[in-house]
């Protein structure tokens, strides 16, 4: 007697054979694909899955049913395809989970590309029915926003959406461009939730590139609404905020000329937001990235705005040092600090400014923060030298070389170690431009830099950057500097270790020959017996000193 199918055997027979595929345990799972492979051959499989998408009781189940449907869709039978659009629907008006949610959102978007109009009336009906109850209207945003951006132009037979302020009287058709921007715009108004209005900005943004470009009137009058929905979801709801500004970016790419008459409502917001200190890091360097990004796309256009704009961007470069302190101060801290993302923001308008008209707006700015005494400013200071080095070097050198040795000097002495780690990041990046006249001042400050107890990462930093400024002028003090490194790699504590290695390499990158003495060829030796991967930063400036090190320690 035949065994009957899965399906026929009811779904939760399938349902225990997905469960076994998410349960911890390898045998288990390697026979579960097993037999699920030979079950996926048997028709009565892929309707038994179309069941667990509205039936599983466990939410993984569902997800994993829907995933699977979504990646055998070519092989589904006639039938099933014709009745899965309206099988989807019925999935999401009874489904709570997110992520089950965005599974049968993506389900539904490839059957969006596979089908014809007939199969985008279901989902929006659901949609359009959603609006009317608030408790279901976020989640059909975010399906509305994955469907729109996995489907794409298949939703409007392949060409730009015409546009208008509202729908045209009587039904619009399914998925059609009054329609659509109907929807979203009313969901941006209060008094709708944070989530509603934060999936409604997703949405539209999905939606930027597939909308025709001809009604700049139009987009110039949404530009308006989304800011102060932006404004306002900032207020209620920050990590939907700082996930929804990526709207600004989306408008800067596809319809840059919506925000000319805007730029300035546009950076004010990004900028109070990224110098709120009351708001969270992750929210503040993601406004003042939106302003970053926005003097990459719209470059000489902000120049009326420059003072103002520098003005902005200085509140968080030169806040004081707080606490915790910034991820560079701090040895093993990671990810950018909103002081850094202001400084991206320098660095973008020297790239994108003449440097004349930057230098005359920016350098009488700094003045104040560079000789303050808050060391924040101080190190704000610092770090803008080293933002603007890159278009602006050899302006800075030409026209501003005694002011520049002048604030390096002072950064290098100050009395915080926060300031002299930027001001070492400065003269690292100044060195391509002002080399000659670095080394006397790595000249100068590396006896204090040697005489101090100097053993946090920021000390090596400083160490580093000196060498690399005196370029072959550093064999001279090789005598001081190898007994420092030699007793950092004698030492047992591991970071103390990597960072004496990577002076070691600062040292090779400026000196055409380092011979060491045994005791610190000894002390590097032991780290090559360790493993070989120790010294591979020396390979690309030092291939001599790292193969004598193999060879003394008879790894080869």
């Amino acid at each position: 007697m035949a065994a009957p199918t899965l399906f026929k055997m009811a779904a939760p027979a399938l349902e225990q054979l997905l469960t076994e595929l998410l349960e911890p345990d390898s045998a288990g799972i390697r026979q579960a694909t097993a037999r699920l492979r030979e079950a996926l051959e048997e028709p009565g499989t892929l309707e038994g899955l179309a069941v667990l998408l509205r039936e599983a009781e466990r939410p993984q189940v569902r997800n994993l049913a829907a995933v699977l449907l979504r990646r055998r869709l070519r092989k589904l039978p006639p039938g099933l395809i014709d009745r899965l659009p309206q099988l989807v629907v019925e999935a999401l008006e009874r489904d709570t989970d997110g992520s089950c949610r965005g599974s049968l959102g993506l389900l539904q978007a490839r059957l969006l590309l596979q089908g014809g109009p007939e199969f985008r009336e279901p989902i929006w009906k659901w949609i359009q029915g959603a609006t009317r109850e608030p408790q279901k209207l976020e989640g059909a945003l975010r399906v509305l926003s994955v469907c729109i951006s996995e489907a794409g132009p298949a939703l409007f037979g392949h060409a730009p959406v015409s546009v208008s302020h509202a729908p045209s009287c009587g039904s619009p058709a399914p998925f059609s461009g009054p329609a659509l921007l109907w929807l979203l715009r009313g969901s941006l108004r209060s008094p709708n939730p944070p989530g509603v209005v934060g999936a409604a900005l997703g949405a539209l943004g999905e939606l930027l590139p597939l909308l025709g470009g001809t009604r700049k009137n139009l987009w110039r009058s949404l530009v308006p609404e989304v800011l102060q929905a932006l404004q306002e979801l900032l207020e209620r709801d920050q990590e939907r905020g700082a996930a929804a500004l990526e709207i600004l970016e989306q408008l800067l790419e596809f319809h840059p000329e919506a925000l000319s008459s805007h730029l300035r409502e546009m950076l004010g917001l990004c900028l109070q937001v990224g110098g709120a200190e009351s708001r969270g890091d992750a929210l503040r360097v993601r406004a003042l990235g939106t302003v970053t990004a926005t003097v990459q796309s719209r470059g000489r256009a902000l120049l009326p705005l420059l003072p103002w704009l520098l003005r902005g961007v200085l509140g968080p470069l030169c806040a004081p040092l707080g606490s915790p302190p910034d991820p560079e101060d701090e040895d093993g801290a990671e990810g950018p600090s909103p002081r850094h993302a202001a400084a991206q923001i320098l660095d973008a308008l020297a790239q994108e400014l003449p440097p004349e008209k930057l230098l005359k707006e920016l350098l009488p700015l700094l003045e104040g923060p560079a000789r303050g005494s808050c060391a924040g400013g101080r190190k704000g200071a610092m770090l803008a030298l080293a933002a603007i080095a890159g278009g602006c070097g050899s302006a800075l050198r030409q026209r501003f070389l005694a002011p520049v040795l002048g604030a390096l000097r002072g950064g290098l002495g100050d009395p915080e170690g926060a300031v002299r780690g930027a001001a070492a990041a400065a003269m690292r990046e100044l060195r391509e431009q002002m080399e000659p006249h670095l080394a006397p001042l790595a000249a100068e400050f590396l006896p204090r830099v040697l005489g101090e107890l100097w053993g946090s990462p920021q000390g090596w930093f400083v160490l580093e950057a000196l060498l690399e400024a005196l370029g072959e002028g550093a064999q001279a003090w090789l005598p001081q500097v190898l007994p420092r490194i030699q007793g950092a790699l004698e030492a047992a504590e591991p970071r103390g270790r990597e960072l004496a290695l990577s002076a070691l390499h600062a040292l090779a990158c400026s000196c055409e020959s380092l011979p060491l003495p045994p005791p610190t060829l000894a002390a590097v030796a032991a780290l090559a017996r360790e493993g070989p991967h120790q010294l591979q930063a020396l390979v690309p400036v030092h291939t001599g000193l790292y193969w004598s090190i193999l060879v003394y320690t008879g790894v080869y």
